[in-house]
């Protein structure tokens, strides 16, 4: 009994404290797989203002760079976040993190001239009737 009231005590230490505003360690991976910006971001910050921060911290070399903070897409827990909520608007959901680094996914949107030209490149189909006249 006393080991459970240990790690319950341990756990109660790792908790982020969002009502502080405590600053959170993130890390935030591409679709490549390649880590972009970790470090402690206030919890009181907007989705985006992370954005812009991560813009200068690209890397060279992959198959997408930004342009603006707008040009990313953020996701945490499967979830697209949105620009006027908070990093602790999007994690409140977080209560234990085992090394207190939270991981979220980023990605380049594709410019509104690649998704035009891209539908211009598809083949047309012919629209055909599936009736069958006997």
């Amino acid at each position: 009994m006393a080991e459970e009231d240990k790690n319950f005590e341990l756990k109660e230490k790792e908790n982020i404290d969002l009502e502080k505003g405590d600053s959170v360690e993130l890390r935030f991976l591409t679709i490549d797989g390649i880590e972009v910006g970790r470090g402690s971001y206030a919890s009181s910050l907007t989705v985006e203002a992370l954005k812009q921060q991560l813009v200068p911290l690209w890397p060279e070399g992959t198959t997408r760079t930004p342009n603006s903070g707008s040009d990313l897409n953020l996701v945490y827990n499967a979830k697209r976040m949105e620009n006027n909520m908070t990093v602790a608007d999007c994690i409140k959901t977080c209560v234990y993190v085992p090394e207190r680094v939270i991981t979220m996914h980023v990605a380049v949107q594709t410019p509104a001239a690649e998704k035009e030209r891209d539908k211009r490149q598809e083949p047309k189909r012919r629209e055909q009737c599936g009736c069958n006249i006997v």
